[in-house]
């Protein structure tokens, strides 16, 4: 048998649930909260749903960072309608302007110049998406966006469709690789690093 202790971590997503919060802007997007049982086992997640404008469709959310350093953005994400989400940054928040573009019903992904991507099934349909990149600016924004395939470019554009939806719960954006996620509730929240003292190996 094996600890995994966990290390020093800090969610800088202020409301990693909250994705009505004022916070969190939608673009040609609307939020249903606490629409469907998260990965947690609570009524806590929210559904995420396109309106029917033509242009580019998103929730994002824009935090404080250091300039010229890795960091993950993480988010729990469900298929509903919408099957096809990518997740991209800022104009020039990020050299190269990279993103990727997941199929949250089959669970793989096509990567776009990202530094490093995961997806991982958490059960239920829930998968954990996440991107490591470095950072260019020291505010940075990162956007969930629902598209139409897996090859769509960044920034994609279409007429929405009020039935389209996905379901989100759980954002996270930590230095470094990805972490156990950390919930905050309007600030931002340390996890301080695991330690096992005096343990006996049998």
């Amino acid at each position: 048998e094996a600890f995994l202790l966990e290390p020093q971590s800090t969610n800088l997503i202020t409301q990693s649930e909250t994705f009505s919060d004022a916070t969190w802007l939608k673009t040609r997007t609307t939020v249903n909260s606490n629409n469907i049982i998260s990965p947690n086992g609570v009524l806590n997640a929210d559904k995420i749903s396109e309106t029917n404008d033509t242009g580019f469709h998103a929730v994002s959310k824009t935090e404080t960072v250091a300039n010229g350093v890795a960091y993950t953005f993480s988010a729990f994400i469900k298929k509903g309608s919408s099957i096809f989400i990518q997740i991209l940054f800022g104009t020039n928040n990020v050299n190269g302007n990279p993103y990727v573009n997941f199929n949250i019903n089959e669970g793989i992904f096509q990567n776009n110049g990202v530094t490093s991507v995961n997806i991982e099934n958490y059960g239920n349909d829930w998968y954990r998406c996440s991107a490591t990149i470095t950072t260019a600016t020291t505010s940075f924004s990162t956007y969930i966006s629902p598209i139409q395939s897996i090859s769509d470019g960044r920034v994609s554009t279409f007429t929405g469709n009020v039935n389209n939806n996905f379901y989100i719960w759980g954002a996270m954006l930590e230095q470094g690789n990805i972490s156990s996620y950390i919930p905050t509730s309007g600030s931002a929240v340390t996890r301080n690093q695991e330690t096992c003292i005096n343990a006996t190996p049998e």
